[in-house]
C-alpha cells in the first residue's frame, strides 16, 4: 500500500521521505504527512474489517 501511496503522492507533486536526510525537520514533516496518507488509504479500503475502539468507561 505504501508503494501505491508513494506513486500517488509523486503524481500530486508531494515530497517523499527519501527526498530529505533522515532526522531533519523536513523529513519528520514529510514522514508524518506520508503516514497520514497511508492511513487514509487503509481506512478507505473496503476489504479491511472495521474495528470499533471505545474506552472501557464508555460502557454503562
Amino acid at each position: 500500500m505504501s508503494i501505491s501511496v508513494g506513486a500517488i503522492r509523486k503524481a500530486q507533486g508531494k515530497a517523499s521521505p527519501a527526498d530529505f536526510p533522515v532526522g531533519t525537520v523536513e523529513w519528520h514533516a514529510v514522514v508524518e504527512d506520508f503516514a497520514n496518507d497511508v492511513l487514509k488509504a487503509m481506512l478507505s479500503e473496503p476489504d479491511l474489517p472495521l474495528i470499533e475502539i471505545r474506552r472501557d468507561n464508555a460502557r454503562k
